[in-house]
């Protein structure tokens, strides 16, 4: 047990039992592997890793493997056998869910009727209270499809007046272009008066890249320069209640009571209530009053939440997801108190697909004031240059943002399934004040991806807001010249199953408890991951209960948090480390997500053809095919 005399050592087996309370550190070292520190926990998840040529003579190949394990007190006559039938590696491995208490494992090989066990140095354990979430499954289409070039049915010519408003032309060619459609604005420079929008599938907006501007005139605030979708909510219809006492963070699956109300392609949504005991637990309820005497403390009706999710099979009990649980659903063994019963809701929600912003640079007025240090900080000028709302299976890319006072790209509600890539945010014009200069955000979105992505002058840069349903993921960005006290990585409210994965910052990455900041934004995500970041500072903090968060491989100065904790009454303490591993070194695969992803297609698992049916024509219409060794179904 990490920090105290408390420790064993495994037998020639591996068998060992140490008695401890539920969320400890346990420190696991073995001459010839990196050490571990990992918190204990009922349900944890036990991989376990066997290496043919450590024991074996001879050709691998010719050999069948797998591994047995059994509960401590029970002979190996009992034991659950998985057969990993004929070897194609000489490596192999296996994830397993087991309820707290002691078990013994051990790998085999076998050769026509003579079958060979090993000991502990034939695989390596490693226990996790719950699992890292699949963060593969996001972005256009899963990430399956790549994104695709629509042809261009509307081409349009700059004005001959430089000074002419072109809103009306150009909104009136994305009303009217035949879908899939893509209207193309030729080089040059485009003003308009007003923001435009993008209402239908299959509609395109492209430029000729650094040559075409679209630039706002607007001399008042206004959101957005280009919104895609349009603001609508999800429909809750029938529903059943999730029968499992607990749905472990990484399950891709619910069990319910009533299973036949769901089939395969059902568009579905995971609720999780929230109530006062889960909110005592993290202590969001006793968060301190702020200087300016603004801070909210969380309630339970503000906190429930909702997952969207695709059914790819249901199997008895179990309604299999296109996309893994991110929170756990449900009150875990040994804890008191009542954190809530999950459901799961057949429902829909009203998206536009197939549509994107492409090759542009997006501009706007502003006014000539400056600070003290030089920042332009005028604000009645256009705040964010693209928005999304409701809409699915949708792009932006190679787009540069300048002049904005919010985002370059802010990912809203009902954003679902989009990719962003090789976007950047540069000369943001705003005061160095809260909610501005947010760069790339995640605001209530799902399912998607920021890749590629670069910003300069921000504030908060890949940045979540308040109860977003992940996963989501930040891939290979980078921030530069940031601005104020501020940092990458969550900003507010519990954001869900996040990966921040190869992201970079002149100033800090954070994951923590942000306590009476702003109007009390208190734990910033959970179940979230760092993963081969690189920052001066960097934060990793996991909650008291109900998840945790993760750093590995990242470059910077580890600090245990650093927002001020000394006002709170009763004084809290020092917030719990996340799990760090490999920390000043990057590991290796260099991408969670790339490998993530790779992994998953060498298995044959292709999401890009699920589409929820909605009712707007639209299903889930492809072959699918369960592979019980894999516990997932390939489409």
């Amino acid at each position: 047990e990490a920090g105290t005399q408390n420790g064993v050592t495994t037998n020639v087996d591996g068998q060992f039992t140490i008695n401890v309370k539920q969320g400890a550190s346990l420190e696991f070292s073995y001459i010839g592997y990196n050490s571990q520190t990992l918190r204990a926990q009922n349900g944890m998840t036990v991989t376990m890793n066997g290496a043919t040529d450590r024991w074996i003579s001879g050709d691998w190949s010719d050999y069948t493997g797998g591994f047995e394990y059994k509960a401590a007190d029970a002979g190996w006559d009992t034991a659950t056998v998985v057969d990993f039938g004929k070897l194609t590696t000489n490596t192999w491995s296996k994830a397993v869910t087991l309820s707290a208490g002691s078990y013994n494992y051990r790998a085999w090989v076998q050769s026509g009727a003579v079958k060979y066990y090993g000991n502990a140095h034939d695989f390596d354990l490693s226990l996790f209270p719950e699992y890292t979430p699949d963060f593969s499954r996001v972005g256009y289409h899963y990430g399956d499809r790549e994104i695709p070039t629509i042809p261009a049915r509307i081409t349009l010519d700059p004005p001959a007046d430089p000074d002419a408003d072109s809103w009306e032309t150009i909104q009136n060619a994305l009303n009217t272009v035949p879908a899939p459609g893509a209207v193309l604005l030729k080089s040059g420079t485009w003003k308009v008066s007003k923001g435009l929008t993008i209402t239908r599938s299959g509609v395109v907006l492209r430029g000729e890249g650094a040559s075409t501007t679209i630039y706002c005139t607007s001399e008042t605030q206004i959101p957005n320069l280009i919104q895609i979708g349009s603001i609508t909510t999800k429909k809750l219809g029938t529903y059943s209640a999730i029968s499992a006492s607990y749905v472990p963070c990484g399950q891709m699956w619910v069990t319910v009571d009533d299973p036949s109300k769901f089939a395969m392609g059902d568009h579905v949504f995971i609720y999780r209530p929230a109530t006062d005991d889960w909110l005592d637990a993290i202590h969001m309820r006793e968060i301190p009053m702020n200087s300016s005497g603004t801070t909210v403390q969380w309630d339970s009706s503000t906190y429930k939440m909702y997952w969207d999710r695709i059914v790819t099979a249901v199997e008895g009990d179990k309604v299999y997801l296109d996309n893994p649980v991110v929170m756990g659903i449900g009150t875990p063994e040994g804890i008191s108190g009542d954190w809530g019963s999950g459901r799961l809701y057949k429902g829909s929600w009203a998206r536009i697909k197939e549509s994107g912003v492409e090759n542009l640079v997006l501009d706007t007025r502003y006014g000539s004031a400056v600070d003290e240090d030089d920042n332009y900080i005028d604000e009645d000028h256009v705040w964010s240059a693209v928005e999304v709302y409701s809409a699915q299976h949708c792009w932006i890319t190679h787009v540069t943002s300048q002049h904005f006072g919010y985002c370059c790209i802010n990912l809203r509600g009902g954003a679902k399934n989009i990719t962003v890539a090789d976007c950047h945010s540069v000369d943001p014009v705003s005061q160095i004040a809260g909610s501005r200069r947010y760069a790339f955000q995640f605001y209530n979105s799902e399912l998607c991806l920021i890749r590629d992505c670069t910003c300069d002058k921000d504030r908060h840069q890949y940045v979540t807001g308040p109860r977003v349903p992940g996963p989501n993921v930040f891939y290979n960005c980078t921030a530069t010249g940031t601005r104020g006290n501020a940092q990458a990585g969550p900003h507010q409210r519990w954001a869900t199953g996040i990966l921040w994965d190869n992201v970079n910052s002149d100033t800090r990455i954070e994951i923590q408890d942000r306590s009476q900041s702003g109007t009390g934004h208190g734990w910033t995500a959970v179940n979230s991951v760092l993963y081969n970041c690189e920052a001066p500072l960097l934060v990793c903090q996991s909650p008291w209960a109900s998840g945790q968060n993760w750093a590995t491989g990242c470059i910077g100065v580890k600090s245990a948090g650093t927002w001020e904790y000394k006002w709170e009454s009763p004084l809290l303490g020092t917030r719990p480390d996340g799990v760090w591993t490999s920390t000043g070194v990057h590991v290796t695969p260099a991408s969670m997500y790339c490998a993530q992803l790779e992994a998953r297609h060498s298995l044959g698992i292709d999401l890009g053809g699920l589409i929820a049916d909605d009712g707007d024509g639209s299903s889930a219409t492809d072959s699918f095919t369960y592979d019980e060794d894999r516990n997932d179904y390939s489409f």
